[in-house]
């Protein structure tokens, strides 16, 4: 499971010149979930970083992130 501070920590070493909280709250700890049939069909999981990534790019390019 990923924590909240956990993505905060990784996206502070890819983009340190951006704000980021000092505290956080972490949601209830959620059920696990398999993803075994999905793998079955071809499905994978994709790194954390490039993850994180993609996302923040996708965020930048429609005005969210300056």
């Amino acid at each position: 499971m990923i924590m909240a501070k956990d993505i905060v920590d990784k996206l502070k070493i890819i983009y340190p010149n951006y704000n980021y909280p000092n505290s956080f709250t972490d949601g209830k700890e959620e059920q696990k979930i398999s993803y075994e049939k999905l793998q079955k069909l071809g499905w994978s999981y994709r790194p954390l970083e490039e993850t994180l990534i993609d996302s923040i790019k996708s965020f930048h390019d429609v005005g969210q992130l300056d």
